[in-house]
């Protein structure tokens, strides 16, 4: 019985992907895994613009899926165009069942059913296991738990089963490069995913460009902001913060980094690492030192950072931390349900700065939200002013994606009117160009705070933050990028016309021999 899992996400360490396929391996299925990132389109497409893939690029995944018993994509909300094509070309080609799974199916399963045979909701080890051993006896599998059918014109929807508590059980992220392929862009090729195209391929820090292994130690989040997708309402009196041991999250990394010794980095991504309690900081940090020491980074939440937490992750070998401030506006916050106060965020970052000389502070904030007012954004503006510095600020445009609280507001307010160009197609980094969105970038180009406090005069902002003026910033701001992509192409040519010199000087040399 042989199961295809594809991976239409930039990053191809695809966690949740390969934890179904490790579990599913572990159960004796035969495994592959198609990973199709695209980071260009991700990072630099306009916002409403609509991927497809090339009928090339089909044609080899249809290939490469034609022994599949059950082919599984998972998807979030922006790649849902992704999703609809390629399982109507391989539904045009073959008579396999595809199978939905992840947050998007999950949060919209009726509308997924349009597309596909099946949809999975929540999490998925167990249930995607117990499917294929049904399916491989050839027993009825309509009955089996976490699953919606798309059968006989009609739609059976099966209840979910509890959530696993004891995440220890569970193996690790599946990483071995046997049966796997990616999309090589450049070429426009499905490649065999070995050691080096791993390599190539793996995630990379922002910011400091290593090439770094992403992992987590915990599922679910302990928060209730209204802007973001959570399975917490579906669970309801289940234990919804579940911890994975030390021991064993030291293990998975130690066995990793020994397997492929380029991996320079480590990437803790919980939404909320520091709800671990101190003894249990303490004893990953002890472990982490002593068996890993490479350099790693994690997220952090203000309520849940302090000094002594900190202080056990610096020693093991923590170069940077990420922390969601969102904003600083009280009415916003009301809006985002975050209770954490400023004041806990202001005391946060000063036992981060503490240890400025070993750690890099990354600040999260949600921009582009039509709820707020030239004010509120100001308010914000004003309090990044107090944070110590150095820090360095990552900005996000507000996306009302589908099941969040935000979301229904939004619907009934009227600040969605085209859902497909409003939240389906829309990118949380694009940014829009406005007076009071590109003061937030002045700090991270090192601007002084005496120089951005006078900006953010509310008469100076009268004047600036108007249409007409935004229209002028849009316009420098493309034409900034269109240098900036001139000089980089330049380059390129450059670059390429001197190793052709290199080559026929080389040559030169070999022929006079």
């Amino acid at each position: 019985m042989k199961v295809t899992f594809i991976s239409p996400y930039s990053d191809i360490t695809a966690f949740g992907v390969r934890c179904i396929a490790a579990f599913v391996k572990k159960a004796g299925f035969d495994v592959q895994l198609l990973f199709l990132s695209d980071q260009e389109f991700d990072l630099k497409a306009t916002s409403g613009s609509v991927y497809r893939f090339s009928e090339s690029c089909l044609n080899q995944i249809i290939d490469i899926c034609k022994d599949s018993h059950l082919i599984g994509i998972s998807l979030f909300t922006c790649h849902f165009d992704r999703a609809v094509q390629l399982t109507q070309a391989i539904k045009s080609k073959l008579d396999v069942p595809v199978m939905w799974g992840g947050i998007h199916p999950t949060i919209k399963p009726d509308e997924s059913l349009h597309y596909c045979d099946i949809v999975c909701l929540g999490e998925g080890e167990e249930a995607v296991a117990e499917l294929l051993g049904k399916m491989e006896k050839k027993e009825d599998y309509l009955n089996t738990k976490n699953f919606w059918f798309k059968h006989n014109g009609s739609t059976i929807k099966n209840e979910l089963r509890p959530l696993k508590e004891d995440l220890n059980t569970l193996p690790f992220p599946d990483y071995s490069t046997e049966n796997s392929h990616i999309l090589d862009k450049n070429s426009n090729t499905m490649i065999r995913l070995d050691k080096s195209a791993l390599e190539r391929f793996l995630f990379k820090d922002p910011l400091s460009q290593k090439p770094s292994y992403m992992t987590m130690t915990t599922r679910g989040c302990p928060h209730r902001c209204s802007y973001c997708m959570s399975f917490r309402g579906m669970y309801e009196g289940q234990k919804y913060l579940r911890r994975r041991s030390p021991e064993l999250v030291v293990e998975e990394i130690e066995r990793i980094i020994k397997e492929y010794d380029f991996i320079d980095g480590v990437q803790i991504s919980d939404d909320s690492f520091f709800v671990l309690t101190t003894e249990e900081i303490k004893v990953f940090s002890k472990l982490y030192k002593e068996k890993i020491g490479v350099p790693f980074r994690c997220l952090g939440s203000p309520s849940t950072i302090t000094e002594e937490k900190l202080s056990y992750l610096v020693d093991a070998g923590m170069y940077e931390i990420q922390m969601g401030i969102e904003t600083a506006c009280e009415r916003t916050r009301k809006l985002y349900r975050r209770t954490t106060t400023n004041e806990t965020v202001l005391k946060a970052a000063r036992s981060i700065n503490k240890f400025k000389s070993s750690v890099t502070a990354i600040y999260d904030f949600i921009l582009d939200n039509p709820y707020e007012t030239k004010e509120d954004i100001a308010e914000t503006l004003a309090f990044i002013l107090k944070l110590p510095r150095p820090f360095h600020l990552q900005l996000f445009s507000l996306i009302f994606f589908p099941g969040t609280e935000l979301y229904h507001q939004a619907k009934k307010d009227g600040f969605i009117t085209d859902e497909e160009k409003d939240v389906y197609r829309k990118q949380f980094q694009f940014i829009q160009i406005r007076y009071l969105n590109l003061i937030f970038y002045l700090f991270n180009y090192g601007a002084p705070n005496f120089l951005i406090k006078p900006l953010l005069n509310k008469y100076i902002i009268a004047v600036f933050e108007r249409e007409s003026v935004n229209r002028i910033l849009k316009g420098l701001v493309a034409i900034i990028k269109r240098i900036k992509r001139l000089k980089s192409a330049f380059n390129v040519k450059k670059l390429l016309k001197k190793k052709a010199g290199e080559s026929g000087a080389h040559k030169h040399i070999l022929y006079t021999k």
